[in-house]
């Protein structure tokens, strides 16, 4: 792959200069609007939906209930890599962001206890 312009610069002024050429240049925002109802589309078949019935706990229960029981206290949540993953992508209700440490699908097996022993040390007595 070439490089049609290369930019070498402070990523800070870079951006600046970059937005403002951009503003300058008369573009407008794209329109969104058939965007969002598209996403809406898919939001209204509701199909991370789960019916919680039986003696076994589903998993995405079992999530949903973590935060539930956790959402007060801003939980910063680590995960390694598989299903768990999406559970707690699809499930736990991140409200903040920088609250959610995980490899995000780069495969990266024996990430999320060193991610939490990390955000653990970075913010101490947060429990």
């Amino acid at each position: 792959m070439t490089v049609d312009i290369g930019i070498v610069g402070d990523v800070g002024s870079v951006l600046a200069d970059m937005i403002d050429v951009w503003r300058g240049s008369g573009q407008r925002a794209a329109d969104l609007a058939d965007w969002w109802a598209k996403i809406e589309g898919w939001r209204s078949r509701r199909c991370l939906a789960y019916r919680q019935s039986g003696p076994m706990i589903l998993p995405q229960h079992a999530v949903n209930r973590l935060f539930a029981a956790t959402a007060a206290r801003a939980p910063i949540i680590t995960t390694e890599v598989g299903q768990h993953q999406m559970w707690a992508a699809q499930h736990f209700g991140f409200e903040m962001p920088n609250k959610w440490l995980t490899s995000g699908g780069l495969g990266t097996m024996g990430y999320g206890l060193p991610a939490a022993i990390g955000a653990s040390l970075a913010i101490p007595m947060r429990w």
